[in-house]
């Protein structure tokens, strides 16, 4: 219900990093935001967020970054990429980091008030 918010300052993506292996992750895990173009391939990033603690295991940290209003438009498929600094580069050496992607349908940003 959270992923976009919306206010009189712009929009706020937000996503969750969940730690489900077997060592505690460093804090300031990155996760990037991405657009997804209507063929399905990956398109613009929109920004990095990074975790602002440890994250232990079993656990999970929210994430957030804002954007301008005009970057987000409903209908649009937005995927959240943990463990990646938009830059190509990883923070976290992992066993598996085929788990580190979702993507969600903006349907609605929601209003919060400032």
């Amino acid at each position: 219900d959270n992923l976009c918010q919306k206010s009189n300052t712009g929009i706020t993506l937000h996503g969750v990093i969940c730690n489900r292996g077997t060592k505690m992750v460093a804090s300031k895990m990155p996760a990037s935001f991405y657009e997804i173009n209507p063929d399905g391939s990956q398109g613009t990033k929109f920004c990095t967020a990074y975790t602002t603690a440890n994250v232990p295991v079993g656990d999970c940290l929210p994430v957030s970054c804002p954007l301008e209003s005009a970057d987000i438009k409903e209908g649009m498929t937005i995927r959240m990429i943990s463990n990646d600094d938009g830059e190509g580069g990883r923070t976290t050496v992992e066993c598996n980091d085929k788990n580190n992607s979702d993507q969600v349908t903006i349907d609605k940003c929601v209003d919060v008030i400032n």
